[in-house]
């Protein structure tokens, strides 16, 4: 989905992931601040997937009631569309049904038909 940042995909899609994790609204992200990754949604063209996955696993870790907020995801070198993430949990088992939990929730918002180039 190297093509597909969450501005291409379009507002169904942002608005969706709002709605299913409201507490996405506190996340700073690179910001700092409450919104930060609000804003990365949906300033300049958005931000890619991987990142929209990193805090949408974190947040529902918090929304189990595990308080944690560190993740990075980073492009790796040569390989186009092709991601690192690492991701805080408290409990290992918590964290990983997260990651998949948030795969299946981010495939389920894409619009009706979508394909990735």
């Amino acid at each position: 989905m190297e093509q597909w940042p969450s501005g291409k995909i379009g507002t169904e899609f942002v608005d969706g992931l709002l709605e299913a994790l409201p507490g996405l609204d506190e996340h700073g992200c690179s910001y700092g601040v409450a919104g930060g990754f609000v804003r990365r949604l949906k300033e300049d063209g958005g931000t890619w997937m991987g990142h929209i996955l990193e805090h949408a696993v974190l947040e529902l870790q918090n929304m189990a009631g595990s308080d944690v907020s560190f993740g990075k995801t980073r492009s790796i070198e040569g390989q186009s569309g092709c991601y690192t993430m690492v991701f805080e949990y408290k409990q290992r088992d918590v964290g990983l049904e997260s990651a998949r939990i948030a795969r299946q929730l981010l495939f389920s918002l894409l619009p009706n038909g979508f394909q990735a180039m």
